[in-house]
């Protein structure tokens, strides 16, 4: 990987109802298992954006994980799994 690069992980829904656009609880679950167990870390927004517009370095194996409309799995499902983990993610809320 690149010294000025990011990896991003864009979720759209993570939902027990299949769709295009959702990714199942079970899933999403084997998946933050597997980026924690290979040790890569979910970092911030503040974290990404010291980054990519100053420089800041990143401890090895940083990645961007974002959900896109704030859906309550969000808080149901996404949080707790990335809390256990130790990982952090960003949400993109609707606003109107």
């Amino acid at each position: 990987m690149s010294a000025y690069s990011l990896p991003v992980l864009m979720y759209h829904y993570v939902s027990r109802f299949p769709g295009a656009i959702a990714v199942s609880p079970e899933h999403f679950e084997d998946q933050c298992r597997g980026m924690a167990e290979h040790g890569w870390r979910g970092i911030g927004l503040d974290e990404a954006e010291a980054f990519l517009l100053k420089g800041a370095p990143l401890p090895p194996r940083s990645l961007l994980i974002t959900f896109d409309d704030g859906y309550l799995s969000n808080y149901e499902i996404v949080w707790p799994a990335l809390r256990e983990r130790g990982m952090t993610g960003t949400i993109f809320i609707i606003g109107s």
